[in-house]
């Protein structure tokens, strides 16, 4: 055992010295750059599964193991550091590709472990399903106490430091502080807080069994959730749904959730079902119900797309919807089918779908599936084949977060010839050229807010002559559009306590959101009075729930110099302009 641990941690500090060398001569170079980002990836993989896989005997088969992960992992991450912009690049976007990988990159380690790990034990291409569930839920607690081991050394590390430093003692602190130090010190506790928790099967066993025991209590609530969602909507319809323009996510994290608890309640299938009959028709029922969430998921995100075009989160969404409306198809078959074991289907759902989600996550890191191309050539469709007006369409968007996919459909569009409205994209394409970032471009050319777009309280009512005009030209400093999951509303309120035309416009339902007074004054010109802003500063403003409340009618005055508003119990006081 404490060879085992010796070892791990010594490829730990071997890791974190070369990790600190190439950092340190990290080049300018974009090529280059990315071959050391290829490098980086290959260390780190190669570690992890040498710390995961770790047997203490056939060394080949785990060094083939290792590197050949290690390679594939390398050679995507070359290809992201190759996107990744270059000094005096004037486009932007390609950034975002180093978050997701590095996330793509755990999460698919984390699936792919257990097929690694169970190949370097046996030395055979087959993988009892029992051996798989038990290493997929062991090597998050092990990576647990790896990460507690770690943040434990450098606590003692810090107050070492602190106390020799209290008699001017600073050759601790600094030392603890050389990056060289840092890097080799992590690596190595790493490692070996990693040989720790493999060690402590007791105590991973005891977590495991905790976890599960959290998780087969909460399955039948959130199934209940689930049909008791699905048995509102009729009353309900799906039309709240596309207004929070968020929907999607919940959705999905939903399914997703019960894909986690059913896994920890079935386990390897080895035991009963844990539920009397009655809670297990209701999981079952759930199980069903997740195609539905899938459904209107998928159907969601496809509207958004028809009406909109398809971006990143779009194409992650409706990536996500596809994923997970398999695993609810698949567990629903395993419901329905009725074979003699309790869900006996989920061992061929997860397998497959484990092998499909490494090799997705693989690819949307290659220019196969990159988000980021498949955006810009649906943005670049939109307009070259007239589906959206040139003056409506967002050239800062393809300049600013779509990266070098999105320059080139710029440069695409703009050598366009037998396009009507080419004067006006090669103006569009010039400003976005000039604009120093997306906000900037969206302050100038972003979609303006139009009528219809309001909602007229009390509901019949029409527009104050002139008002609109009035909102237009204040709100023109803003980025504020009233469409796609936004919601704006005008409604009469006195707010100087005198008479005549006053009206309090709500613009939006992000975190831009504006809450405005107007007065129409003697000579029939509409006059901005201010903006109104939360009387207590501690408190964050919600524009959805001021939205809920505006609707719902529980909006009222209290007595100011000009009235304040009351907005679902929250005072809010106007800021004169």
């Amino acid at each position: 055992m404490a060879h085992e641990r010796i070892v791990l941690a010594g490829v730990g500090a071997a890791q974190g010295v070369a990790f600190w060398l190439l950092i340190e001569n990290w080049p300018k170079e974009r090529g280059v750059g990315a071959l050391f980002a290829g490098l980086l990836t290959f260390l780190s993989v190669a570690t992890v599964v040498s710390h995961f896989a770790w047997t203490g005997r056939s060394y080949g088969r785990l060094l083939a193991l290792a590197c050949g992960t290690a390679g594939v992992y390398a050679a995507v991450a070359f290809w992201v550091g190759r996107q990744l912009p270059s000094a005096g690049d004037a486009f932007q976007g390609d950034d975002q590709r180093v978050f997701t990988w590095i996330a793509t990159s755990l999460t698919t380690l984390y699936v792919l472990g257990p097929f690694l790990q169970i190949y370097q034990a046996s030395g055979r291409r087959r993988f009892p399903y029992q051996a798989l569930f038990l290493h997929s839920w062991n090597n998050f607690f092990v990576a647990l106490v790896g990460l507690l081991f770690v943040g434990s050394l450098w606590a003692v590390l810090g107050l070492w430091a602190a106390l020799f430093g209290l008699v001017e003692v600073e050759f601790f602190s600094e030392l603890f502080s050389e990056e060289l130090f840092i890097y080799t010190v992590t690596g190595g506790a790493a490692g070996l807080g990693i040989g720790l928790g493999r060690e402590s099967q007791r105590v991973i066993e005891t977590l495991r069994g905790i976890t599960l025991a959290v998780f087969r209590i909460l399955l039948p609530l959130t199934s209940f959730v689930a049909l008791l969602f699905i048995a509102t909507l009729p009353f309900t319809g799906l039309d709240p749904l596309w207004g929070t323009g968020h929907a999607s996510p919940i959705l999905l994290s939903w399914i997703a959730l019960t894909v986690l608890f059913l896994n920890a309640v079935w386990q390897d299938g080895s035991g009963p079902p844990p539920y009397p009959r009655a809670l297990i028709r209701l999981v079952e029922a759930s199980i069903v119900s997740m195609v539905l969430y899938a459904i209107i998921s998928v159907y969601g995100t496809s509207l958004r797309i028809g009406q909109h075009g398809l971006t990143p989160p779009r194409f992650y969404a409706l990536l996500f919807g596809v994923i997970l409306g398999l695993y609810a198809i698949g567990y629903a078959a395993a419901v329905l089918r009725r074979s003699p074991g309790w869900l006996a289907g989920i061992p061929g759902v997860n397998l497959v779908m484990a092998l499909t989600l490494v090799a997705l996550g693989l690819l949307l890191h290659t220019p196969l599936l990159d988000p980021l191309s498949w955006s810009a050539r649906s943005q670049f469709a939109r307009l070259a084949e007239g589906r959206t007006r040139a003056s409506d369409f967002d050239y800062g968007y393809l300049q600013f977060r779509l990266g070098r996919a999105g320059a080139a459909r710029l440069a695409a569009l703009e050598a366009l010839e037998d396009h009507p409205e080419i004067a006006s994209i090669r103006e569009g394409i010039r400003t976005a050229r000039e604009a120093a970032s997306h906000f900037e471009w969206q302050r100038i050319h972003g979609p303006e807010i139009r009528p219809e777009d309001f909602t007229i309280y009390p509901p019949g009512s029409v527009w104050p002559g002139g008002l609109f005009d009035a909102i237009r030209r204040v709100s023109s400093a803003w980025v504020t559009p009233c469409h796609e999951g936004e919601y704006c509303a005008v409604l009469p309120l006195n707010v100087d306590r005198e008479a005549g035309d006053e009206y309090v416009v709500l613009l939006g339902t992000t975190g831009s959101a504006q809450l405005l007074a107007f007065l129409r004054d003697e000579m029939g010109a509409w006059r901005y009075l201010g903006e109104y802003q939360l009387a207590d500063a501690a408190e964050e403003p919600d524009p959805v729930t001021i939205r809920d409340a505006i609707r719902q009618s529980r909006i009222e005055t209290r007595p100011s110099l000009y009235s304040d508003l009351v907005i679902d119990g929250r005072r809010f006081h106007l800021v004169p302009r």
